[in-house]
């Protein structure tokens, strides 16, 4: 794994918001191919709407977008964890940095 390095506090955590703000984002591109996926499971059952030789194709397009949302959703949660465990660990360093600085100058 690799190091971190914060030269600047406010720059990191305004990464971190930008991280978030795109994590932010998966929900709804995660809706988008829900919605294809439906769009093809109905294509796929209406009556005269597509060929019946387009009908397992369709389905197995819906499985596999649904499967694909799976683990889109399984990637969100990882990625959610990280940044939330970045954002202690950035508390934590300036914590450390705002308290032995202060303990520098008492000396």
């Amino acid at each position: 794994m690799g190091e971190i390095q914060v030269n600047d506090w406010d720059g990191f955590r305004a990464i971190l918001a930008q991280c978030n703000a795109l994590h932010g984002q998966i929900a709804a591109r995660r809706d988008a191919g829900a919605k294809v996926a439906a769009a093809a499971a109905a294509a796929a059952d209406s009556e005269g709407g597509a060929a019946p030789v387009y009908e397992p194709s369709l389905t197995a397009l819906g499985g596999c977008i649904d499967g694909c949302g799976t683990h889109v959703d399984a990637a969100a949660a990882a990625v959610s964890g990280v940044l939330a465990e970045l954002e202690m660990v950035v508390n934590g360093m300036q914590g450390i940095d705002t308290g032995g600085a202060q303990e520098v100058q008492n000396v």
